[in-house]
């Protein structure tokens, strides 16, 4: 289960074989034992004892610090988290090699093939196929040219996409320009803060599968830049552009705020509302959709679940235990 602490003042500690969560002074609130606890989030205003952090550690329990509103801002990870070194060397290796190449083009069509069905979906006309077959007659070489060509088509396809699916918010929200960084309009900031959320859970899912967030196939390799969470994040993209298709017909003109922090106003959700997004999204992660788990749990997987057995999959076909991989594709 996922322990969350998202109240000014509260605290996590340890009793017993239990981790407990407190506010202020008072008797216990929660009790639940180490074992029942895969992970911590604790936002700002909270607190955290060291023996907490010591048993979540011994335990493998992945501790994350967020802002007040729910936003991501570090992990805490156990000493022999990095052990896993030959999974990271054949990762290194793949980079440099067809088949580096071979999951850039998997990632690439599993975006395309998502996006497609989701505009599929609200009867907007809109063909993937032809971005499809260019990737299909790419020839398989290593290299940054294929990597460039790949992008090449990544750009072109995603700017007819984003044309297409911002129609399908209200026009109060609607913008003709996708920005990320620095983004003024409340619908791209909406889509930034939304994708913070998925961000997430494939950096919890690399992690948890060994791998390098640094290094990925078909994003550049760039400072600072985890290119393989943006890698494995391209496929689910869809799923958090449906939910906000539906989500934002809630959105009004009194959950939006102004800001001048730059030389432009920037349109943000107030931060009740933001708060209230990232709920829900989460929500939305640890839904169930049908999906059979890849070690036969059932035939009912949580979104949150085939993004982490997916990329348990990827370090499998990267250290050669799995013959071919792609990514999950649902029908939007």
């Amino acid at each position: 289960m996922r322990l969350v602490l998202d109240d000014y003042g509260s605290y996590l500690g340890v009793e017993g074989l239990s981790f407990v969560v407190k506010k202020g002074k008072t008797e216990s609130l929660r009790r639940i034992p180490f074992y029942g606890v895969d992970e911590i989030a604790i936002s700002s205003g909270g607190a955290v004892s060291t023996k907490a952090l010591a048993w979540a550690s011994i335990y493998g329990t992945k501790v994350l610090v967020t802002s007040h509103s729910g936003r991501p801002l570090g992990v805490y990870l156990p000493l022999d988290h990095d052990m896993h070194v030959e999974t990271r060397v054949k990762q290194y290796q793949a980079y440099n090699n067809e088949k580096g190449i071979g999951i850039a083009k998997a990632i690439l069509k599993a975006k395309i093939m998502t996006q497609a069905s989701l505009l599929d979906r609200y009867d907007v006309g809109f063909d993937g196929q032809p971005y499809l077959r260019k990737i299909e007659r790419m020839k398989m070489q290593a290299g940054d040219k294929a990597r460039t060509a790949l992008f090449s088509i990544e750009g072109e396809f995603s700017q007819r996409y984003i044309k297409q699916i911002v129609k399908l918010f209200p026009k109060s929200l609607q913008t003709d320009v996708r920005e990320s960084r620095g983004a003024t309009s409340a619908l791209n900031n909406i889509f930034n803060l939304s994708y913070e959320v998925l961000r997430w859970e494939v950096y919890k899912s690399i992690l948890g599968s060994h791998l390098d967030p640094y290094l990925g196939y078909l994003h550049s390799i760039e400072h600072s830049k985890p290119s393989l969470v943006c890698d494995v994040q391209e496929p689910y993209r869809a799923w958090i552009d449906g939910f906000l298709v539906e989500y934002c017909r809630t959105v009004s003109e009194k959950d939006l705020q102004v800001r001048f922090d730059g030389p432009k106003p920037r349109i943000f959700l107030k931060h009740p509302a933001s708060s209230r997004l990232i709920a829900k999204l989460n929500e939305y992660l640890n839904s169930k959709v049908k999906k059979q788990r890849t070690h036969k749990y059932g035939s009912r997987s949580r979104l949150k679940t085939i993004i982490q057995e997916d990329t348990e999959r990827l370090a499998g076909y990267i250290r050669g235990k799995l013959p071919t991989w792609e990514p999950t594709v649902m029908p939007m």
